[in-house]
């Protein structure tokens, strides 16, 4: 399931920095804060942010406001609705739910085309118990599942671990460390980050598990940006025989 999804553009570079000065304190979040609240209490205005759960919805409204096909969220198919308060990834928001996704003819993607983003960061809320899983949030050339370009994605392997990977002209892959699951049945932040300066990065409720300043340029090509649904198939580290595993749930 995935509560909200987060992708930003920048023109510098996509990392997250934080500093602490009072070492008696400590940082976190405000227990009244939501997920939706933080698009636009943040500073700075991400490119896209979709809030998952409204039942019978057909498309996600950017939380931005804006109503370009680039940036609202169209349904391939639809979805179930998980309304439950006790199956949340943002309990503070509204509505409290959650979009469950197949991971095959399912999925949300954006309604027109993005070229070549190379500066970016993808933000998610998942929860999953299934291992191997597929794809939380990526690009690909469809707004389905069945893509034949794709890459900028993060996806779980078969031991549970968070990948992100992007292509130029082989795989580049980076990922949690072995010997933690993330397919626990608990909801995680997941966020990834990509810039020509500080290469690919991965964030996993709120720490860094991985990272590689050499990986500075993806695949240039067209597509559109999508949860919960996307090819995994040709080389991408994962199970053998899993080629278009796409679960989500």
């Amino acid at each position: 399931m995935i509560s909200v999804a987060v992708i930003t553009f920048s023109t510098t570079s996509a990392a997250l920095t934080a500093k602490v000065t009072n070492s008696a304190d400590k940082a976190g979040a405000r227990t009244f804060f939501s997920c939706s609240n933080a698009v636009t209490s943040s500073g700075g205005s991400p490119y896209l942010a979709w809030a998952m759960g409204t039942p019978g919805a057909t498309s996600a409204a950017d939380l931005n406001g804006s109503t370009a096909s680039t940036r609202v969220g169209t349904f391939a198919n639809s979805t179930a609705t998980n309304s439950a308060t006790t199956s949340v990834g943002c309990s503070n928001d509204t509505p409290k739910a959650s979009v469950y996704f197949n991971g095959t003819s399912q999925c949300l993607s954006t309604g027109a085309t993005i070229s070549n983003p190379q500066t970016f960061s993808l933000e998610a809320w998942f929860w999953t118990a299934t291992k191997p899983n597929g794809k939380i949030i990526g690009f690909g050339n469809t707004q389905g599942g069945a893509d034949s370009t794709y890459d900028r994605h993060v996806y779980i392997d078969d031991s549970g671990r968070v990948l992100f990977g992007t292509y130029n002209n082989a795989f580049q892959v980076i990922s949690s460390p072995a010997g933690t699951t993330y397919a626990d049945s608990k909801w995680h932040n997941v966020i990834a980050t990509f810039s020509a300066s500080t290469g690919m990065r991965l964030y996993i409720d709120g720490a860094l598990v991985a990272s590689n300043s050499t990986y500075t340029t993806a695949e240039n090509t067209t597509g559109y940006w999508k949860a919960g649904c996307g090819n995994l198939g040709g080389s991408w580290p994962k199970p053998a025989g899993t080629a278009s595993r796409g679960t989500l749930n």
